[in-house]
């Protein structure tokens, strides 16, 4: 734009026009006038204006203007951004022969506004002819009130093995005896920043400098082994940082990171773990089965400069175990031969370590803090060896390579289903010499001892395996003594089978898994198996239903005698069918047939039950005989009555048999 667009009348403008402060004007043509900047002493050299500075009234220097030349009454002013902010001052003869810079305060509420850069500068209003003219010069002001940092700083990132397990002196060494942590970028982040890293209780260290150099870089928080044992060298320490930038914000503390220091008190003295099962059972130096599936108690000694929050981790022939901390309450300095505390090596952990059933091992212990600490080791045998080979669940009690044994009725042939005549001869239980797997192995070995197990108590003598069952099916025989005992329902089933332990002392032993028999012994069925035959109580003295009887209440009564076992909730079923002939031999009469279901209950649960046979089925038997019988059934089973027998006439008005009929009875 031509430079005679800012020229402005001479003519002084009216008190109420606004007038436009910014403009360079010549007296007789473009004026080309270079006014010095305007100067903030309490800026940076960027602009920045620092804490305290930006919460006060800003201090600006006007250099004087000898371009113009300068005049007692021209006026000045400072500008922020184009207007003009503040009053106007005036030169007097003292200022010009002072000839130093015009002092002017900004008010510090025309930064109160968001952070940003303001572009402060000044102009000066001539006297009498009332041009302005500006500083081409404008300084720019950066307003930064901002922690770095936003709404947090990062945790310092230090080598994955030191985070997890600690800091130790031999791991420093490697270290150059200098820790290093990097310190993750954050918001903000600006040349002239500068990083202070603490520790422990706020010990500082060298502070880091952003520079052009290191801007994208992540800076380096340095520890020296000084610092780190300034902050105690040992135990929970703390590290983080605050950052200040050029304006003097100061960010809030960043996360702390937190390290295990073991600089100093390292363990030592650590002496060989106490196997408690080596104590406590009758086989000195071995461990057998039974021990190992109870658990084995390993003591941990107490070792010199033991700590809280030390990692104990038991070492069983090379199977670690998870490890165990240290707490205060565990260290006993007055009783130095009371062990720590116990860590339990599961028979799991035991089997795992070694693919023998027997087999030595060495057992010890390692202190981690920081860095792993070994200590003297235990020696004890193990011997695992048991029927069925290693067992494929040491959770459960039983030897899942086992088969469960098979029970067969000698009178039914039924197999794990013994009826009540098996219950009187007896049964076999078959043993399978292989084992589960696929494929099988041999489960047992000569001499191997098995004892069956009826119900929970021991069945028959101990069997010893011989050399001829392997590969076959060893028959144990079941009395029916041992079968009544165990009584009615399912009965549970099982052996377990020892061996010797040689060359070592003892012996081990093995559970198969349970098998379920249903047994029905005879003298559980309704009357013990046997059952007294029904009563037609309203037969005459010839053993005959006549036409009265037939049809008298309802019907003519069939009683059941009571019989031993019953209770309530048997069921009693009930057959009724008449003869056209008095012998019986004869046909069927359908329509005569009944049947009837009756439920035993409290009141009848002592004595005879009763059903009635009704008087509609009675009078489908003209003249001949009826044949009835009832079962009885309860949870163990059903016992048939035999047929009751009765002689049939309900031709109205005969309550007699004939005389043929009485020749034949």
């Amino acid at each position: 734009m031509d430079k005679d667009a800012y020229r402005q009348p001479s003519r002084r403008p009216s008190p109420e026009v606004e007038r436009p402060v910014l403009r360079r004007i010549g007296r007789t043509g473009p004026a080309d006038y270079d006014f010095a900047a305007i100067k903030i002493p309490d800026a940076l050299d960027d602009g920045t204006l620092p804490q305290p500075y930006v919460d006060q009234d800003v201090e600006t220097r006007i250099p004087l203007w000898m371009e113009l030349p300068i005049h007692v009454n021209d006026k000045y002013f400072v500008t922020i951004d184009g207007k003009q902010v503040g009053d106007r001052g005036i030169i007097t003869q003292e200022i010009i022969d002072r000839a130093e810079d015009l002092s002017v305060k900004i008010d510090k509420k025309e930064f109160a506004g968001p952070d940003r850069t303001y572009q402060v500068s000044y102009a000066v209003a001539v006297f009498p002819g009332g041009d302005i003219f500006d500083s081409k010069h404008p300084f720019a002001l950066r307003i930064d009130r901002t922690a770095p940092g936003g709404e947090g700083l990062g945790e310092i990132d230090f080598p994955n093995d030191i985070e997890d397990h600690g800091l130790t002196s031999e791991r420093l060494d490697e270290l150059g005896d200098v820790l290093e942590g990097a310190i993750p970028d954050y918001f903000d982040r600006m040349i002239g920043d500068v990083i202070q890293p603490y520790l422990g209780d706020d010990i500082p260290v060298d502070p880091i400098k952003i520079t052009a150099v290191n801007i994208d870089q992540f800076p380096v928080a340095r520890f020296t082994r000084k610092h780190l044992l300034d902050a105690g060298g040992k135990g929970i320490v703390k590290f983080y940082y605050r950052v200040t930038d050029r304006a003097g914000n100061i960010s809030q503390r960043s996360t702390e990171t937190r390290l295990r220091l073991f600089l100093v008190d390292e363990p030592i003295n650590l002496t060989a773990p106490g196997i408690a099962a080596m104590h406590d059972g009758s086989t000195p130096g071995v461990i057998v089965e039974k021990e190992a599936r109870d658990g084995v108690a390993v003591s941990i000694p107490q070792y010199t400069h033991v700590a809280p929050g030390d990692e104990i981790i038991l070492d069983w022939a090379g199977v670690r175990l998870p490890p165990v901390t240290v707490r205060a309450s565990d260290i006993k300095p007055g009783e130095p031969a009371t062990p720590l505390f116990y860590i339990i090596a599961s028979y799991a952990d035991i089997q795992a370590a070694n693919e023998q059933s027997r087999y030595a091992a060495e057992v010890m212990y390692i202190v981690r803090r920081g860095r792993e600490i070994m200590s003297e080791s235990t020696l004890v045998v193990v011997n695992l060896s048991i029927p069925g080979g290693p067992d494929p669940d040491p959770g459960t009690p039983i030897n899942e390579n086992l088969h469960a044994p098979r029970v067969r009725g000698k009178a039914s042939g039924q197999d794990n289903n013994l009826t009540p005549e098996d219950s009187i001869a007896g049964a076999n239980v078959f043993i399978r010499t292989t084992t589960t797997e696929m494929p099988p192995s041999v489960a047992f070995a000569k001499d191997d001892v098995i004892q069956l197990s009826w119900h929970g108590s021991p069945a028959g003598a101990p069997y010893v395996v011989r050399e001829d069952d392997i590969g076959g099916d060893i028959v144990i025989e079941v009395d029916a003594d041992t079968i009544g005992l165990g009584g009615s329902g399912l009965i549970e089933v099982q052996y377990k089978a020892t061996r010797n332990n040689e060359p070592d002392p003892g012996s081990n032993t093995a559970l198969s898994p349970v098998q379920g028999v249903r047994v029905t012994l005879k003298g559980d069925l309704p009357g013990g198996g046997k059952l007294d035959v029904g009563l037609f109580t309203e037969a005459n003295e010839n053993n005959a239903i006549g036409y009265a009887a037939a049809n008298s209440d309802g019907g003519t009564p069939f009683v059941m005698p009571h019989y031993r076992n019953k209770k309530p909730g048997d069921i009693l079923f009930v057959h009724f069918v008449g003869n056209d002939r008095l012998d019986g031999s004869g046909k069927i009469i359908e329509g005569s047939r009944f049947t009837h279901t009756h439920f035993v209950s409290g009141n009848d649960a002592d004595t005879a039950s009763t059903v009635v046979i009704p008087t509609v089925h009675l009078l489908e038997i003209e003249y001949g005989s009826a044949h009835a019988y009832y079962t009885a059934s309860n949870e163990y089973g059903v016992v048939r009555a035999d047929d009751a027998f009765v002689y049939m006439d309900t031709r109205h008005g005969s309550n007699d048999l004939p005389p043929s009929v009485k020749a034949f009875a």
